[in-house]
Order: structure tokens, then sequence, then C-alpha cells
């Protein structure tokens, strides 16, 4: 007797059957519900200060878990993700106050309940019965189907709320226990406590209700048109062509704001041929102020992925030699990769020993320096919503002392005459005009430079009354900044 082949059935003539392969064979999509209830989760169960980036893990999770789905929802599982954490502190009000017992909620419940809440208020392209119905059965498929009867009734709660009372009701609801008006502000604008507090203290109450608001707006799209590459004006045209609307910045002379985007940067033409380098309007600025020039010997002394460096390198005609370092080697591989798209040749990354070298020498060997030195990131929190739970009052001294070790650090390789650019993506002025200020008045032969009469396109409200660059959130379409022109007299 023969035998069967493995992969089918002998049929009676002696020929194996085979089973089709087609659209059964396939692996059914996820449910991106369940997926984002899983990243909330996991993200809320570690200590802030252990937590990776929640852009990262909403990566991580599409490329893991989404591969059989359609490309749109991994947009998706990032739109239900970061607004759950950007929205975090009020959908947790919203949530609760309709439990009887909120305390014997498992965290996972919390998390579906949490994803599905801001689902069900802040996506109107989402229909609010499909949103109920993800939220049950992501109870079930993650292992808490007793829950799935309480889920359904929470979230019609919540629903029947804010369609009889809208939003403004049912964010006033959820903060009526509020301790006082700043309590209340921050609940409504789903902030801790002590940065509301902090920034009422430092900006009165209608900035820093502004700050939380635009903190809390999706940040625009914005690219960095590459100059070794194009013109602003080509690429325009290039993005037009292929039905991409850019509006041209009136801050940054190189950017373009992509609006209506979303999306894998790697999709805009002409993105993987280093037209472009994504890049918000403020950060462009700071290799502005720097004023690279060709033939000079610059050092970028926290580079990271290389978003400044290449600017630098852009900004001086691809004639300079720059030198780039940072903390974290990683970042590091992908200044590499960026330098090699955009298509500079000026670049060198430095390795640790090289650096410790240079500073235990103390040589004055850069015409420019930049520190983009690492902070609070409190400016930044509209482009990174996690950042505002992760962070801890203690914080922004810590980094304070952080950043004026990196300037003394530094210092002594910028040679007399030459600039140093100082920039923090924050506006707490314990890591700004503090910072500069304990470095100028500690040592001789350094000043301040007017940061206006570089950036003179710049409204004079983007500056303080010493020259310094200081963008608050808010103030304008960019991203919180500070940055200080510093120059070695001697």
């Amino acid at each position: 007797m023969s035998r069967p082949d493995r992969r089918g059935k002998k049929s009676a003539s002696g020929r194996v059957r085979r089973k089709k392969q087609g659209a059964g064979d396939r692996k059914p999509p996820r449910s991106v519900r369940v997926v984002a209830a899983r990243i909330l989760n996991r993200w809320k169960s570690l200590e802030p200060a252990r937590r990776p980036p929640i852009n990262i893990m909403i990566q991580e999770a599409a490329a893991r878990e989404l591969g059989h789905n359609p490309p749109n929802d991994r947009a998706l599982l990032g739109e239900i993700v970061t607004g759950s954490v950007r929205w975090l502190r009020l959908l947790d009000r919203i949530v609760c106050s309709r439990l009887d017992k909120p305390g014997k909620i498992p965290p996972e419940v919390r998390a579906i309940l949490f994803t599905a809440c801001y689902q069900l208020i802040f996506l109107d392209r989402i229909p609010p019965f499909a949103a109920v119905n993800e939220a049950v059965t992501a109870a079930r498929q993650c292992g808490a189907g007793w829950a799935s009867g309480l889920v359904n009734a929470v979230l019609r709660r919540i629903l029947r709320a804010y369609q009889a009372h809208g939003m403004e009701g049912i964010v006033s609801h959820a903060a009526k226990r509020a301790r006082d008006s700043a309590e209340r502000m921050a609940i409504q604008e789903s902030f801790p406590n002590w940065i509301v507090r902090r920034w009422i203290e430092r900006h009165g109450l209608e900035t820093a209700v502004s700050m939380c608001r635009a903190s809390n707006a999706p940040p625009h799209f914005t690219l960095r048109v590459n100059r070794l590459a194009s013109g602003r004006g080509e690429a325009e045209a290039l993005l037009a062509g292929h039905g991409i609307a850019a509006a041209r910045s009136e801050l940054a002379p190189d950017a373009l704001v992509l609006e209506n985007f979303r999306g894998n940067p790697s999709r805009i033409p002409g993105f993987e041929k280093g037209w472009f380098q994504v890049q918000d309007e403020s950060a462009q600025l700071v290799s502005l102020l720097l004023q690279p020039e060709p033939g000079q010997s610059i050092l970028d002394a926290c580079a990271g992925v290389g978003g400044k460096t290449t600017h630098i390198a852009e900004l001086a005609q691809d004639r300079a030699s720059i030198d780039a370092w940072d903390s974290d080697r990683a970042r590091l591989g992908l200044l590499r990769e960026n330098a090699v798209r955009l298509g500079t040749g000026s670049i060198s990354v430095l390795e640790e020993s090289s650096f410790a070298r240079l500073k235990s020498e103390g040589k004055p060997v850069y015409d420019r320096i930049l520190v983009d030195a690492p902070c609070s990131g409190l400016g930044v929190i509209r482009r990174h919503p996690d950042i505002k739970w992760n962070r801890m009052p203690e914080d922004v001294p810590r980094l304070a002392e952080l950043q004026k070790e990196i300037l003394e650090d530094v210092a002594p390789l910028l040679k007399p005459g030459g600039l140093l650019v100082y920039s923090v993506c924050t506006t707490e002025p314990e890591e700004g005009v503090g910072v500069v200020d304990e470095f100028v008045a500690s040592r001789h032969g350094w000043q301040i430079e007017p940061a206006g009469s570089v950036l003179s396109w710049l409204p004079a409200s983007l500056f303080n009354t010493r020259g310094m660059l200081r963008i608050v959130p808010g103030a304008a379409t960019a991203d919180g900044f500070f940055a200080a022109l510093l120059r070695k007299i001697s």
C-alpha cells in the first residue's frame, strides 16, 4: 500500500488531494483594541523612571502583533494608545466616577476601560457601539470574561453622560471633587498637579492653561528641507505633485509643515532620497543660532540621532569638520544612518575614548560647540505625552546639575572668539536661564550674545529680556524650547 503525501490525503484514484491555499490559511487580524489595552497596561505597570518611550512600545507591539492587519490599524493603535496616555488622568476620573469600587478593578480591565473611554469621547470617527462592543470583546480576549458585563455597563453610562452633557459637562463632573482651582485645572487638562502649580506660579493662570492645552494638542508633522539636496520651493512642488499639502513655516526658513500627514515618514516622496528630515521648527532654530560656516571645526556634544548635527552640516554646505558625540551609543547608530541618507559627509562620530581624551586635554580645538542637553522635556509634551507622567519634581534640579556638568566639560574645548549654543527642550528656568547664569558667573571671558540679532525674523516675544530664545508652549506653533548663544572672549 502506498503512503499518502504528508501534505494531503490520497484519493481512491491514487492522486493526492492537497489542501487549497487561500484566505482561510491566513492568520486573522488582531484586535487593535486588545493590543492597545495591553500596551497601556504594561506601560502603567512600570515605574516611571523605567518606562521606555510610549512611541517605542507602540512601534514594537505593532511590528509584533499587527503584521496581518490592514496598514491603517497601526495608525489607529498609535492614536488610541497615545491619546489614552495624553488624557490619562481625566480618563481615570471619568471611568472611576462610574465604578462602585474602582480600587477592586484589575489593571488590565482598567486599561480596557481607559482606551475605550478615550475612543468614546475623543474619536468621533469611531462609532460608539463599535468602541463598546470591541471593549467587551477585549475583556474576554484578555482573560477577563467575568468583567465583560461590567465593561459594557460602565461604558454605556459614560456614553449616556457624554451625549446628555457634552464634553464640557463630563469634564466638569470629573473634576468636581478637586481640592482647589489648580488641581481642578490639572484634572481637566490631564496633567500632574506639580507641573500645573509650577506653571501657574511662574506664568499666571491664563498662560498656564494655554501651555497645558498647547501641550495636549496633537503636533503638526514638520519636515526640514535638506539644503544639500533641494530648495524649499522644489520640495513643495514635489510634495504637491503627490497630493501632500505643505505650508511654509514662519519660524524656520527650511521647514515645511504637513498638517494632514500621518504615518511613516519613509512614505513621503523624496524622504529616502535625502530631501527631508523630520524635525520641529524650534529644533531647527537651534542649528541656525550656532551660525556654522564652511571650514569650521564644530562639536555637537549631545548629538542624539543627528537631527541638529545633520542640519549643521547642511548649513555649512557640508564643508565643515563636525564631531558628534552622545552618551547613548544606539542613538549614534541612527545618526550614522541619517547622515548617509541625507548625503552629509562632513560628520565624524567620536568614540567614547576619543571624547574622553579631548576633555582630559582641555585644548581649544573647536570654532563652534552645540550643547543640546538632556532635560526634563516639558516643552515637547505634545510630541511625547508620556513625559508628563514619567517626570517628577526632583528631576528638574537633578537634570540642571547634569547640564552644568556637560557645559563644564566642553567649555575648554572652544577657541577664543568661538560660539557655544546651549539649548534644552523645556522652558523650566532651572534648566535654562539658571544654568547659563551660573556658567557665565563662574568663569571669566564668556558673554551672552543676543539671539535675536541672529534670528532676526522672529517676533520679539520669543526672546526674554536678556536676548535668550524662549518658546513657551502655546506662544508659537513650535515646541517649547530654550536656547542661549554664548561667546568665549578669551
